[in-house]
This record gives C-alpha cells, structure tokens and sequence, in this order.
C-alpha cells in the first residue's frame, strides 16, 4: 500500500500508471483512457451498481435539478471547448460547474441546489467534470475516450425527448444504452464511447464524474495533491475547489 512518486510515474500497490498514453483506434471493448490508467481498477462499460448510492441521490433530486437548470442556467450555454475536434455534425453546448480551471462560482451560485447535491457526491474534481450537456437534433460525437479510468461517469436526464420510433443512446465499447428522463445512465468513460443523435428535439444531461470506488481514500489523496495540474499534468495546480 506504500505511495510513491517518482518522475512522471506513479506507483500504486506496485502497479504502474502512466502519465500519458495517447489514443489509438483498439477493441473498443478495451478501455483505453488517454492519460491516466491505473490498470488494477476493474469495470464495465455500464457499471450502475457500483455507484448506486450516488445514482440514486441524483434521481431523487431530478426534478430540483431540471427546474433550476431550464430557469437559471439554460440561456448561458455555449458551446464545448471539444467540440471542434469530436463533433462532426450538429452542435454539442455545455454549461459547467466543475472543469478544468476549478469551480465555477458564478453558474454554482445560480444554481445552489444543483451545488448542494454535488457536494454531497464523491466527485473526482481534479480529473472530472461537472456540467450541463446539451446536443442539438443531428449532432454526432465521434468515437472517443476519457482521460482516465479513476473515474465513472454518470448522466442524469434533465430533457429527453421521448419520440415514436426513436429512442437516444450512447454507445460504450460495443453496447448501447438510452437516456431516460429524470433517471441516472452511468458509465465508465475510459472505453471508446460515442453519440449520434438523430432526435426531433435537444437533448440535455447532467454528467458527474465521481472516483472509481475502488480508489482508496489514500490513493484519492495522492491524486489530488496540489502539486498536479488538472488531470494530472505537470506543474502547480491553480484550480480553486470549495
């Protein structure tokens, strides 16, 4: 369980996790995070039951959620910073309150309840997000992977429309699963996963990041030392948290 440091490399309960490793075109039933892979983490590509506690908090506050987001928050989306290099068609926004410069204080504070259940979650804010989604009617996301497999990531359904003959979903290795309104889609984002979206209407999500349960709280401490960059990149953090 001995922690350590050396150069670029971590070593955790003496396995190795690199610091960067670029994307490649695999199985994409592998996972195969960009950046950080700490390769004794064990998933799935939709791991809902080992996050249960925190889906569910999320879908108990559903509705909360959605009203301050469609009344608050809404008119001040613009479009991912991703965007110009993963979508190909369509338009993909977001409004965010947790990203790579830290918090934002202006969208927590129009949205206080929002910011009140995600202090209540085990949110990995130095190698996650959390923000708002929105994707227009025809929008394609291409196939992709996260930074890191320290993470599952969850959705929570604020606008889906439901509409005859056409159910929204993403795809994460090789299987598919749809949104549902007000409900939690949980997935762990280190395999290849992608979105068309061919519905009538936007699609809106709120996506949470959260640290692999299996991440001890020790190796959760290490990996937010101050000395990190976001994600784990080299230099002094300037991200201000809570």
């Amino acid at each position: 369980m001995l922690r350590s440091l050396v150069g670029s490399e971590m070593c955790i309960r003496d396995r190795s996790m690199w610091y960067f490793r670029p994307y490649g075109a695999i199985d994409p039933d592998v996972r195969n995070p960009t950046k950080w892979n700490f390769d004794v983490l064990e998933s799935v590509p939709f791991p809902e039951s080992m996050v249960q506690d925190s889906a569910d908090l999320l879908r108990n506050h559903a509705g909360e959620i959605r009203r301050e987001f469609e009344t608050s928050l809404e008119s001040r989306m613009t479009a991912h910073p991703d965007a110009k290099t993963e979508v190909d068609a369509g338009h993909w926004d977001w409004n965010f309150l947790y990203g790579t410069t830290g918090k934002n204080q202006d969208v927590c504070s129009r949205a206080p309840i929002t910011h009140g259940v995600i202090q209540q979650l085990p949110v990995t804010y130095n190698y996650g997000f959390v923000f708002f989604s929105k994707l227009a009617p025809g929008t394609h996301i291409n196939a992709h992977t996260g930074s890191t497999n320290l993470r599952i990531r969850l959705h929570l359904g604020i606008r889906i429309p439901e509409e005859k003959g056409y159910t929204a979903t993403i795809r994460v290795g090789s299987q598919h699963q749809a949104w549902r309104q007000d409900d939690v889609l949980v997935f762990d984002d280190a395999f290849e996963h992608e979105i068309r979206y061919d519905g009538k209407s936007e699609r809106v999500v709120l996506i949470v990041d959260l640290w692999h349960p299996d991440v001890t709280t020790q190796e959760r401490e290490l990996l937010s030392y101050q000395g990190f960059g976001p994600f784990g990149t080299k230099g002094t953090t300037k991200r201000k948290l809570d």
